[in-house]
């Protein structure tokens, strides 16, 4: 499944050799045992370092088998590095990943991104997007020597309570149906979601083109990879009066969920079928798909849906910084320099 890489290539003058460092393109996903111990990996950053990396668990189990998009390195046969590669749309692709901190500074890191940026190229993906948390100050070096910033996005955890007096009650069953009465006391209309279907695709690729900057080629990749495609990944329709009005995803990995590709169709927004949906899709995750956390992410520059959001309960819990580079001058600049 996977090759093993040479440690050392020309162009770099690291150390990685020294300390018998096996760096691999994997093809066709992660094993379980690999699996595990990045979950490991990523649980060490986030207690020593309170730094959470966007790694998208559910790709990560879902592999295609004729693809290369992960990349690691190993020492005596333990993961000590990972950088995995996300595709949305064919015009370019999302890049994270993370090191073992008693690993850093010796070249590691770079020799992943080569191996990905060599990748990229080969499949002419024009632009590679590298995220990088924002309380990683060591990250946001890394990336702003090879990458032009693009945006940001706040993460944002559902929380209500955050901030009053009162303590989380040890049951969230009453204040769930709470939620429920409240939103929908705001209702003058017959507004749910429905599960989508195949015959919808022409509309969620509508939909998609409307609210993202998105070509509809793009569009239409990203709705056949992940509609009804891999378990916990779900996409539902907002309807109004039988009528649909606007789309919504939820990815569940592990305890949390997450609410994606939000979007109302243009002519229906203003009219507070955001906040009905987003209330009621809250309550859908945690009574139907039993997971205790909801969050989401919204670009630091849509003050709009902030707010919207930040009326609803949710509150900002960390910052994505992303960054843009052609494959091939990600390389160029991988060559002559020592980032690690």
């Amino acid at each position: 499944m996977a090759d093993a890489i040479s440690s050392r290539s020309s162009g770099f003058q690291d150390d990685i050799s020294s300390i018998n460092v096996e760096i691999r393109a994997i093809r066709g996903g992660l094993g379980q045992d690999y699996l595990r111990q990045l979950e490991i990996l990523a649980e060490q950053c986030r207690k020593q370092e309170q730094l959470n990396v966007k790694l998208n668990w559910n790709m990560l189990k879902d592999r295609s088998l004729d693809r290369t998009d992960d990349f690691a390195a190993f020492h005596n046969g333990k993961l000590i590095a990972f950088l995995g590669l996300y595709s949305f749309q064919d015009s370019e692709i999302e890049g994270s990943g993370l090191v073992d901190p008693g690993y850093r500074r010796q070249g590691i890191f770079s020799r992943l991104l080569q191996l990905a940026a060599r990748e990229c190229a080969k499949r002419e993906i024009p632009k590679m997007i590298l995220i990088c948390p924002r309380s990683s100050s060591a990250a946001l070096g890394f990336v702003k020597k090879l990458s032009a910033y693009a945006f940001s996005e706040y993460v944002m955890k559902f929380a209500p309570d955050e901030g009053r007096d009162q303590p989380e009650p040890a049951s969230s069953g009453a204040r769930t149906v709470q939620l429920r009465q409240d939103y929908r006391q705001e209702a003058d209309r017959e507004i749910r979601t429905r599960p989508a279907q195949l015959s919808d695709t022409e509309l969620l690729v509508r939909l998609n083109c409307d609210g993202f900057v998105m070509s509809e080629a793009d569009s239409r990749t990203y709705v056949e990879s992940t509609l009804n495609k891999s378990p916990g990944n779900y996409t539902r329709i907002v309807e109004m009066n039988g009528e649909a009005v606007g789309k919504l995803g939820i990815i569940v990995t592990g305890s949390e969920a997450y609410i994606v590709g939000f979007v109302i169709s243009r002519g229906y927004r203003g009219r507070g079928i955001g906040r009905i949906i987003l209330m009621e899709t809250v309550d859908y995750i945690k009574r139907e798909l039993k997971t205790g956390e909801v969050r989401l992410e919204v670009a630091v520059v849509n003050d709009h849906a902030l707010g919207l959001y930040q009326s609803c309960g949710f509150h900002i819990a960390d910052a994505n910084d992303y960054y843009e580079t052609p494959p091939e001058a990600c390389l160029r600049d991988l060559a002559v320099r020592i980032y690690e």
